[in-house]
């Protein structure tokens, strides 16, 4: 069943085709201005929501080539109108190192996004997110929307994403 949705004024006529996602816009007289597809919700990522290792996403690509940081795990999702991209891991350089990788990207444009615009913070954003001690390969255990959660070996830890401040605590 298509749902057709009219709306008129100042002479012209738009009208939007649910079921084939068209939006045209005609004149008073019945002449074709615009037709234009519809906005259409961006679809979240297959592995949406589930922390897990590139392979076991099913092999997901990461934007990182292996000497220069390797992902432990990662976490993807849709929030809002941004791709929410989060990967643990280490630099191969120093892997007594633990890091954290935040990619943002605007679903509707492919654009990035800054953390601070997106966490509406003014926090100075450390780049890389590294925990203030060498904590070694540290791995994802939880994504919250103000908060990272990781373990690594001998403890865990967090990272505000409100103040982009590491709290680690030995376990």
């Amino acid at each position: 069943m298509a749902a057709i949705i009219a709306v008129s004024g100042c002479g012209t006529r738009r009208t939007t085709d649910a079921t084939a996602k068209v939006v045209v816009s005609t004149s008073s007289d019945g002449k074709l201005l615009v037709a234009r597809p519809a906005y259409q919700a961006p679809e979240p990522p297959e592995h949406a929501g589930i922390i897990g290792t590139p392979t076991s996403l099913g092999g997901v690509p990461v934007p990182f080539s292996p000497p220069s940081f390797t992902v432990t795990n990662m976490w993807l999702n849709l929030v809002g109108h941004v791709y929410y991209k989060v990967y643990a891991g280490f630099r191969p350089s120093d892997r007594r190192q633990g890091e954290l990788m935040i990619d943002l990207v605007d679903a509707d444009t492919g654009n990035p996004v800054s953390l601070n615009s997106f966490f509406h913070t003014h926090a100075r954003v450390p780049d890389p997110l590294r925990p203030p001690a060498r904590t070694g390969p540290i791995r994802l255990t939880a994504v919250r929307p103000a908060q990272i959660d990781f373990s690594y070996r001998g403890g865990h830890g967090s990272l505000s994403l409100r103040t982009f401040t590491f709290d680690l605590s030995n376990s």
